[in-house]
């Protein structure tokens, strides 16, 4: 006894990927995410590695800065006994 195979009523077919639509697409997508995650994930599935580095290289800079300034304000708030 065979098995019986019934073909699906439509085949998906994979949509064509423009480059071009999402090269103009990629900066309205990519800031509507809410934190630097999701945008440096979106950076590499579509490929922008330069909007990745950025992203990096400005969070590093975030991240140092607010370090000094923390370590200023608790040196500031010290009191020698």
């Amino acid at each position: 006894m065979g098995w019986s195979v019934n073909p699906p009523d439509y085949i998906p077919v994979e949509p064509i990927w423009d480059w071009e639509e999402e090269q103009k697409n990629v900066f309205e997508r990519n800031y509507s995410y809410l934190s630097f995650g999701a945008m440096i994930e979106q950076g590499l599935r579509s490929r922008n590695l330069w909007l990745v580095i950025s992203i990096v290289i400005l969070t590093m800079i975030d991240l140092i800065l607010s370090h000094r300034s923390e370590s200023r304000s608790t040196k500031e708030n010290c009191v020698e006994y």
